[in-house]
């Protein structure tokens, strides 16, 4: 456990009430075994906060993955995604992507 540098849970949405307390205390455990005080964890969800704003809802992922995670939630840490049209050549028609400098991912042919 000395070697584990990363912790990834998928689906944080799902890790409340009894559930969240036991994974949370599963990755305090982890932590501790691991002897990593800057072991970075990493959670997934498609379905975790509403909000009134972005960063209301920023702040509610940020808030609700450091009680699982026993670390500090940081509201600029946390990766969104809009879905947005996208052309033949993979260009997105989303100006939030442009305005904030984001590469656009090429386009691929499956198949």
């Amino acid at each position: 456990m000395r070697d584990l540098a990363f912790l990834g849970l998928d689906e944080l949405h799902v890790y409340r009430g009894r559930q969240g307390a036991d994974v949370a205390m599963l990755v305090r455990r982890a932590r501790q075994r691991a002897h990593r005080g800057d072991l970075l964890t990493v959670g997934t969800s498609a379905t975790m906060a509403t909000g009134d704003t972005r960063e209301d809802k920023y702040r509610a992922v940020a808030a609700s993955a450091g009680r699982l995670f026993g670390a500090t939630g940081v509201p600029g840490n946390v990766i969104d995604e809009t879905l947005s049209p996208r052309d033949h050549r993979g260009n997105s028609s989303n100006s939030r992507c442009a305005a904030r400098g984001r590469r656009r991912a090429p386009a691929r042919r499956l198949g």
